[in-house]
């Protein structure tokens, strides 16, 4: 009896599981048939599906990668990089750097105990690395102190990290460095010349360093072995020479807010002259590649390109959702018998609901398969059309999946969730006796749905046009100087005065070169900046100013016009030592109406007077405003410009290089295009507006696929009234307009809610920028026609059919 009444419960167990078996088996058979049997609507809502969780994958990746910069180093919560800023004592001309000075590092470490370990950093370039007959100019070396490996997760695949940079003269590769000079040999011990002058043991070979940190280098040296540039007044112990990127280790429990208040009176200590002229600050490891300040010397991005696109990936993925929803609805009327059927043979309403949501996640789940199995191939084309780094590593892989997974599951909860509700509503003895229709309130749905699809995708339109119009803005805006056929040629500092004096001489006689000239910077911002002291003013707080070091010729050769006096002329001796050249900015800052003449002194370089004034030109990014610059003659320049004439371009490098070799047959040839140059200050930029105009063409896509099937579904449902109206004599012409006016009416409407909401969206986006252009109206004109024009096109490809169409055999329909 006992054994009898514990089989009967496990029996009914078995049972209740066999019958969900059949159930589910149940509700996926009619799920497939249903979707074998209205193929162009499955077609539409799966491929339309696909493409927006493609798209919302690769937008995914690309936003984590920049948003997790640094992220992977084991200490990345314990360390700071120290920040200089003088905004608030100087709120006109103040500066706010990535940059301190050299002794401020083990200083802080000496007074706090908080700060457990410090790191300076001391980007290098121009340098030149032999060994034996293997000679390259270098750009990507970086002098570091031993405390390298503690602070950053960087490991080495050869050699100690412990005392890799510890002694003095001793040198850390990548792969790539060590392939490129010493190829497959080991590296290690072995001795690289740099500059000519100094003899570096390799100590270290790195691991392949991780893309996503804001410190990329080709190779470290002991900060030890660091020695002052030759003409620089200053000295490793000089608190004013701001030029130097500082780390801090922090111990665990320390609070940097603290910290940052007891600065200070840190300065107040150290350098009692300079304190209270700037401030000290603490900046996160991770905030460093996207917040301010930025600094050329590492990698910078711009936290707006991430967040912009992870927003344009919600909507693209919304559009995709309603898509489904509007589908859904619409074919559920043509699925009315069917429900009718059910209910009178017993299905509850809760059985039908999770049949329709079992149909739509069967869908976004068939779209996920088809967006995972594309995705490899939409990397490969954003990688070979906009250089995009972008690379999944199997961690990434696992987690782009899962992440798809979720998104699939909650697309197909959300947009299946109000067709099954309204199609498990229907009145079975309503719909079996033909009586039901569709409701005005169904269809005003779908309508507005439509009329959100277009509004999204016209503001996407107006983003498009306006970062397109603020990159050509910054591709052609007058600089103030010629940039086009301007060849810059690079050398060593040291040593530079004689070799520059035979190359210029030399180069004069090439019948390809127009000018030469020569400069310490190259117009991309990264000049410094000391101390002026004006005439008169000698008592007061001096005004800072960027700085610019350049030789004769150098306003002619870009044709810098000058407002006031003259540039520097080979005719005056005294130019040399005495000439300095304000630009428009540095004189109504120093408030000097007639500045030619007057004293100055630029810091510890020179004291003299001002020969010039020139016109305002952009020596930084059109991101700033014009600063002061104060221009003089410079002993060393790394440099050389060259004004070129057109023609082919194979020979006249060949015959640069031929005159290189033969006055500087020691150092590589190397060369840069001053234009191209200076377009790298806007490759985040430039990337942002490609990548926004593929997602809103992939978005107007969504959408036009969406409209495509309502309309294919609405011609169907109004074939009988299409047929008598052609009948009675309508035109094909006013068939397709009756079909597509209350279409037109909604993304008119539309258009007026989605041109605010952009207005207000690139405003704040064009505000990064100092030189800018106005959003003009056409603009949102222009979005608002292309998105009717497509709107329009899509919508007359369906009501032309249907007006085309013999009107017997619509008279037939049903």
């Amino acid at each position: 009896m006992s054994q009898s009444a514990n089989e009967q419960p496990a029996t009914s167990n078995q049972q209740q599981v066999t019958s969900n078996q059949t159930m589910i088996k149940n509700y996926l058979v009619i799920a497939f048939r249903t979707l074998l049997k209205h193929k162009t609507f499955s077609a539409i809502n799966i491929f339309g599906l696909a493409l927006g969780m493609a798209s919302a994958l690769v937008i995914f990746l690309y936003a984590k990668q920049e948003l997790t910069y640094d992220g992977f180093h084991e200490k990345a919560e314990q360390v700071y990089r120290l920040t200089y800023d003088e905004r608030e004592s100087r709120p006109a001309d103040g500066r706010f750097l990535a940059t301190t000075s050299p002794p401020m590092g083990p200083a802080l470490v000496a007074s706090y105990p908080e700060i457990l370990k410090c790191l300076r950093l001391r980007f290098s370039e121009n340098d030149v690395l032999a060994y034996g007959e293997r000679r390259f100019f270098e750009n990507g070396g970086v002098y570091a102190d031993s405390t390298f490996f503690e602070m950053f997760s960087f490991s080495l695949k050869a050699g100690n990290a412990a005392t890799a940079l510890r002694e003095p003269n001793s040198i850390v590769l990548t792969p790539q460095t060590a392939a490129k000079y010493f190829g497959a040999e080991n590296p290690l011990g072995k001795t690289l010349t740099l500059n000519h002058e100094r003899e570096l043991k390799v100590t270290g070979v790195l691991h392949e360093m991780p893309r996503r940190t804001h410190v990329q280098c080709d190779f470290l040296i002991s900060f030890s072995t660091f020695r002052v540039p030759t003409g620089y007044p200053v000295t490793l112990e000089s608190w004013s020479w701001i030029s130097f990127h500082t780390y801090l280790l922090l111990a665990p429990n320390a609070k940097p807010e603290l910290l940052e208040r007891k600065l200070p009176d840190f300065m107040q200590t150290h350098a009692p002259e300079r304190a209270g002229k700037f401030r000290l600050g603490l900046q996160p490891i991770t905030a460093i590649y996207l917040d301010a300040p930025k600094h050329a010397d590492v990698a910078s991005g711009n936290r707006a390109l991430p967040y912009g696109l992870l927003v344009v990936g919600a909507l693209i993925l919304l559009l995709a959702a309603m898509n489904y929803i509007n589908l859904a609805t619409a074919r559920a009327l043509d699925r009315g018998k069917e429900v009718g059927i059910r209910k009178v043979a017993g299905a509850s309403r809760a059985e039908l609901v999770r049949q329709f949501l079992g149909e739509a996640l069967l869908l976004t789940f068939c779209s996920f398969v088809l967006a995972l199995a594309s995705l490899e191939i939409f990397l490969k084309m954003l990688r070979a059309a906009f250089n995009l780094d972008l690379l999944l590593a199997p961690m990434e892989h696992a987690q782009l999946v899962g992440f798809g997974l979720v998104l699939a599951v909650l697309i197909g909860v959300f947009a299946g969730s109000y067709p099954a509700f309204m199609t498990a509503s229907f009145q079975p003895i309503k719909v079996l006796k033909g009586k039901f229709r569709a409701s005005a309130t169904g269809l005003a749905l779908r309508k507005t749905l439509v009329g959100m699809q277009f509004g999204v995708t016209t503001a996407l339109l107006v983003a498009t046009l306006v970062i397109a119009r603020q990159m050509d803005f910054v591709r052609n805006k007058n600089l103030g100087f010629e940039r086009e056929a301007v060849i810059v040629l690079h050398m060593m500092r040291d040593g530079s005065e004689a070799r520059y004096a035979l190359l210029k001489d030399r180069l004069r006689q090439n019948p390809h070169v127009l000018n030469v000239s020569a400069s310490s910077g190259l117009l991309d911002g990264d000049n410094g900046s000391v101390p002026i002291y004006p005439e008169g003013r000698v008592d007061e707080r001096p005004m800072a100013s960027n700085i610019l070091g350049v030789r004769h010729d150098f306003f002619k050769l870009l044709n810098i016009r000058m407002s006031e006096g003259r540039e520097f002329s080979e005719q005056f001796a005294s130019d040399v030592d005495q000439g300095i050249v304000l630009n428009q900015s540095a004189a109504r800052a120093l408030g000097w109406e007639n500045p030619v003449g007057k004293k100055l002194r630029i810091g510890d370089l020179v004291d003299g007077q001002v020969i010039g004034v020139a016109e305002d030109f952009h020596f930084a990014s059109l991101r700033n405003q014009i600063q002061p610059l104060a221009v003089f003659v410079a002993e060393l320049v790394e440099n050389v410009y060259l004004k070129i004439r057109p023609g082919d371009l194979s020979a006249l490098l060949a015959s640069l290089e031929s005159d290189w070799k033969h006055v500087a047959p020691e150092q590589p040839f190397r060369f840069t295009f001053l234009d191209e140059h200076l377009a790298r200050l806007y490759a985040n930029d430039q990337k942002f507006a490609r990548l926004i105009s593929v997602f809103t063409a992939l978005a107007l896509a969504i959408a036009s696929l969406g409209l495509y099937g309502l309309i294919a579904f609405i011609t169907r449902q109004r074939t009988k009234e299409l047929g008598i109206r052609k009948v009675l004599g309508a035109s094909a012409m006013s068939v397709a307009a009756l079909l597509s006016k209350d279409f037109v009416k909604l993304l008119l409407f539309a258009n007026f809610i989605a041109w605010p909401i952009a207005y207000f969206a690139m405003n704040r986006w064009l505000q990064d920028f100092a030189y800018r252009i106005e959003i003009g109206w056409w603009i949102f004109a222009l979005a608002g026609g292309v998105a009717l024009g497509i709107a329009l096109l899509t919508v007359s490809t369906q009501a032309i059919r249907a007006a085309l169409a013999n009107p017997v055999e619509a008279l037939r329909y049903e």
